[in-house]
Parts: structure tokens; C-alpha cells; sequence
């Protein structure tokens, strides 16, 4: 199910699919932090964790919303492309608006960078898995294994 939403731009199914994901990732990493955060380095550096979870939401929400814009759609390489676009961008607008939170003032800023690097690479890490599942369904390969290979050790793991 795609829905047109101008020349060459297609939004799909998959864009509400990866923002609730990524709401839900980023609120149970977040909670994780708050009490490491609290435990470690006390309740007063706690308040970085919402600026951390906005900053690396919304880093991976314009990221993926480039991804969709900016490349046209209806190639087999699109979902591909949209990926890189979007991983690129999603880096430049998380930088960007990482300094704007330590222009603000958001201290420690230790704190801050470790609670949005944890953050940010568990964004990338369903980031990453949502496009393999995009560039699979566009190239037509099965999404899911239809059945495991015994090797010769028995343990169907590629060796």
C-alpha cells in the first residue's frame, strides 16, 4: 500500500511502521538510561536523557523522511538509495542538533553524548534492518527464510 504524494516521491506502509518502532525503541532505551543515568551519575544529570531521546528521534525521523522525499521511487535501487540518503542525513541533522542542545546549555555534557550515542546506534540498528526489509520486498526476495539448511555439523548456521 503506497500512497503518492508528489513527483517521483512515494510514502509506503513502511514510514508509520519504522516511526512507531522507533518511538517504542527509543522510549525503552531512554527509560534504561534514566536509571543508569540516576545510579551513575546521580538525579541531577538525569534531565539529559529527554534532550538525548529527542535529539536522536528526530535525527532518524528527517532522516528517514529524506529518504522517502528525496529519492524517486519506482526503481529497484530506490529503497536502497533511500536508505544511504537517509542514514547521511540523519548523521548531519543529529550532529546539528546535537551542538544546538550543548549551545542550550544541556549539561554534563558527557553525559549527554553517551546517553545519545547508546541511543542513536540502537535508532541505527532498526534503521538498518527496516531498510533490508524495504530493498528485499523491492527486489522481490522472500522476506522470511522458507526453511533451514542442515549443514554438516547439523546446526544450520552458515559455516
Amino acid at each position: 500500500m503506497e500512497s503518492g504524494l508528489g513527483v517521483g516521491c512515494v510514502v509506503s506502509m513502511s514510514l508509520p511502521r519504522f516511526l512507531l518502532r522507533a518511538a517504542g525503541l527509543t522510549v525503552a532505551v531512554s527509560a534504561v538510561a534514566w536509571v543508569l543515568v540516576g545510579s551513575l551519575a546521580g538525579p541531577h544529570a538525569q534531565h539529559v536523557v529527554p534532550w538525548a531521546a529527542g535529539v536522536t528521534f528526530l535525527g532518524a525521523l528527517l532522516g528517514r523522511l529524506a529518504g522517502h522525499f528525496l529519492v524517486p521511487s519506482g526503481r529497484p535501487e530506490s529503497p536502497a538509495q533511500a536508505a544511504l540518503v537517509g542514514l547521511g542525513v540523519r548523521l548531519l541533522s543529529t550532529a546539528a542538533l546535537s551542538f544546538a542542545a550543548l549551545q542550550l546549555g544541556v549539561s554534563p555534557a558527557r553525559t549527554f553524548a553517551l546517553v545519545l550515542a547508546g541511543l542513536y546506534l540502537s535508532l541505527l540498528v532498526l534503521e538498518v534492518v527496516q531498510a533490508a526489509a524495504d530493498v528485499r520486498v523491492a527486489t522481490g526476495e522472500p522476506t522470511k527464510p522458507t526453511h533451514a539448511t542442515p549443514h554438516d555439523d547439523g546446526s544450520g548456521a552458515a559455516g
